[in-house]
Formats: structure tokens, C-alpha cells, sequence
């Protein structure tokens, strides 16, 4: 179904004789471009497991093949594709390679519509997932694959165990030992695309130390505490997980440690001026919050990586130069889901969902009845469904 031959089929003009395919969006969104004079829109929707990130990927294959020859500029872009699927994609049970975030890719297309690079924005990354996880799923791809693939002096120098048994945030979902040689293959190619990208070495082992350093801090308990004036506190457990972690990220044991288990706040005393007579309170929190504290920054610290490996995506695909060029954009947003437990961010998700399939019903819809018009149809017109959520 997707082979050069193919391919080479649905580029250019398209005769009735094809028979519908992926490849004709993609070319019909192409050529549009130009024909159109205006920037066109390739929107993938569709229920969970459906099958939108690989219709991403395909389309991505598509766009960026040249009739010559596969376009220099497609090599990064392909590499992107793998590290999003890497560090943003998780195991659910619907679906094994299910994107955790939404993805927007700005297509840069220049006279003759080939593809010359680009820039991605990215949505809505489920970070919560570092922490916990739905039974039967899995946490993101890529602390397996770094377990699964690393070599034996990498994981010591991250002070890391191969056991995902070991690390309370990948404990619950047991590895297969299918799951664990696709691990190690994924790790391969996930660490030749970032090469790809253009992250050198150092920069590479800042990220591993990153993620070994989430994988730590997970492992983190604390302990309630009864305090002298009837409070709850609390009490750090498994201090050397916390010392390893703080080596990885390089910040102090001692600051760490008490930003976990106390919460600071400014007081102004009675009578006093502000300024200078501002002071800082430490409250010292419950083994619960703090349990809470240490989740919070497990999912900072991986949304802030996430963040950072867009930034270098773009700068490897951004355009070089100017000239006169048109986008084409892709994107490949969730699907809806409903879990045994939906908090804040899935109503989020399927709020997304919900509203990107309106706007294709509109658009189709607006199309039907342009179309009723030409023919001189008689017709009604059909009022839009109000939107409670928005208020509209």
C-alpha cells in the first residue's frame, strides 16, 4: 500500500481511476498549496488506537519525498517523528504506541512543493502519566527503552538498575520479554535520531541524566512524623535515592530535600513596614503532601526535558534563508478516551478531541451545503450544536 511505486502513483495530478488513499490527502493538500495560493490543513481525528500517528508518519514520508529523490530536509524531520514517539508516546490499553500529547507540524513547502523544513509545536503533554499510571499501561516509552537498551557502563554512570521492578513508576506495568527486545531496538534507533538532530554527546547525556534522575526521585518515601507542637510532619526515607538523584541533576541534597518537605511563605510582622521586614516562613508538610511535592516535580522535570528536546527539534528542521514558501500543516491530536480514572487534563484531551471534530463536521457540512447551492437544491440549513463547554 505504501511503496515507491505508490507513491510515485498520487503525486501530480490525480485521475478518477485511483482508487482513494492516504497519499491522495496528502497530494491533493500539496498541490492546494499552490493551486489555491493558500496554506493548507491536514487534520487526523479519530478515536484512540485508530491509527493517527502512523497516518502522521506516513504523511510525513509522503510530503517529503522528492520525485528525484527523498529530500535532505526529510531526514530530520523522520528523526523528530522518532523521538516524539520516544519521549511522548505511551502504552495504553487501547492502543501501544498511543501519543500522550497533541503535535502541530509547520510544513514548509517552497515553489515547487517540496518539502525544505519546518517547525512543530506541541500541546497537552500527559505529564501526570509520569507518576501514575492506568493498570495495564505503561509509563512513556523512553524509560523502558533506556533500561531495556542502555549498555552496562551507561547504566552505571546513571547509577541505574535493568529491572524496571526497581523504579516505582514502571513497576506496575511487567515488561514482556517481546516488550523488552523492542526496548532495546527502540532505544538504538531513538539514540541515532537525537544524533541525527545534532545533539552532541554532552547534551545526550544530559538528557539520560535527566530521566535517570525522574526514575530516583520516584523512588523517594516518606515517613509521618509527630511534632513536638501536635503538627504532622514528615521524614525522608531512602536518602541515598535522593543523593543519587541530586549528583544526576547537580543541586544540593540538603536544598532538595527541604523543598520536598517544607512549603515556604512570606509574612510580614504585625506593625511592620514591608520591605526589608518581609520574612520567610518553613512549614513543614505531611508525608502525603510531600509525597504529592515529589510527584509534582517527577513531572515537571520530564515536561521540561519534553520542552527542551521541541527546541532543539526545531532548530534542526527550522528553514535556512528566506524566499517565497507556503505550509502545509499536520496534526495529530489525541483520541478520545475514558479511563477508570479521568482527572482534569483527560477532560482537557477530550474537550480537544471534541472541538477538532466540530470543526470537521463544519467544514463538511459547510461544503454540502455550498454544494446543494450550485445545484440549486432546496435545502435547510442546519444551525450548529451549541457548545455548553465554551459557553457559545
Amino acid at each position: 500500500l505504501y511503496t515507491a511505486e505508490v507513491k510515485a502513483a498520487y503525486r501530480g495530478p490525480l485521475p478518477s481511476s485511483l482508487p482513494p488513499h492516504l497519499y491522495s490527502v496528502g497530494e491533493r493538500a500539496r498541490r492546494g498549496v499552490w493551486s489555491c495560493n493558500k496554506d493548507q490543513l491536514i487534520l487526523l481525528s479519530g478515536e484512540s488506537g485508530s491509527g493517527k500517528t502512523e497516518a502522521s508518519r506516513l504523511l510525513l514520508h509522503f510530503l517529503t519525498a522528492s520525485p528525484a529523490a527523498e529530500s535532505p530536509y526529510s531526514v530530520p524531520l523522520h528523526a523528530a517523528h522518532t523521538v516524539l514517539q520516544a519521549f511522548g508516546n505511551a502504552k495504553t490499553r487501547r492502543n501501544d504506541n498511543a501519543s500522550r500529547f497533541a503535535k502541530y507540524l509547520d510544513l514548509e513547502l517552497d515553489h515547487r512543493g517540496d518539502a525544505i523544513g519546518g517547525s512543530l509545536t506541541c500541546y497537552l503533554l500527559q505529564k501526570n502519566r509520569v507518576s501514575e499510571q492506568s493498570p495495564g499501561e505503561r509509563n512513556f516509552h523512553f524509560f523502558y527503552q533506556l533500561l531495556a537498551g542502555a549498555d552496562p557502563h551507561t547504566l552505571k554512570c546513571l547509577r541505574l538498575q535493568r529491572s524496571v521492578d526497581h523504579y516505582s513508576i514502571l513497576r506496575a506495568s511487567r515488561a514482556s520479554a517481546a516488550d523488552s527486545a523492542d526496548d532495546r531496538t527502540h532505544f538504538a534507533d531513538t539514540k541515532h535520531a537525537l544524533e541525527v538532530l545534532e545533539l552532541d554527546a554532552g547534551e545526550q547525556q544530559a538528557v539520560l541524566c535527566v530521566v535517570a534522575a525522574v526514575l530516583k526521585l520516584s523512588n523517594i518515601s516518606f515517613a509521618p512524623v509527630n511534632n513536638i507542637d501536635g503538627t504532622e510532619g514528615c521524614a525522608l526515607q531512602s536518602e541515598y535515592e535522593l543523593r543519587e538523584a541530586c549528583s544526576l541533576l547537580q543541586c544540593s541534597p540538603d536544598v532538595l530535600s527541604a523543598a520536598l518537605r517544607t512549603r515556604s511563605s512570606t509574612v510580614t510582622p504585625a506593625g511592620g513596614g514591608g520591605g526589608s521586614d518581609v520574612e520567610s516562613v518553613a512549614t513543614e508538610l505531611s508525608a502525603e503532601q510531600a509525597s504529592r511535592a515529589r510527584d509534582l516535580l517527577c513531572q515537571a522535570l520530564y515536561a521540561r526535558l519534553f520542552a527542551w528536546i521541541i527546541n532543539k527539534i526545531n532548530i534542526a528542521i527550522k528553514v535556512e534563508g528566506n524566499g517565497r514558501r507556503k505550509v502545509l500543516g499536520l496534526l495529530d491530536v489525541f483520541g478520545f478516551e475514558t479511563l477508570d480514572k479521568n482527572g482534569f487534563s483527560q477532560l482537557l484531551i477530550n474537550y480537544t478531541t471534541e472541538r477538532l471534530a466540530q470543526v470537521t463536521r463544519e467544514v463538511t457540512v459547510q461544503q454540502r451545503q455550498e454544494e446543494y447551492m450550485r445545484e440549486g437544491l432546496d435545502w435547510s440549513y442546519i444551525d450548529p450544536c451549541s457548545d455548553l463547554l465554551s459557553l457559545q
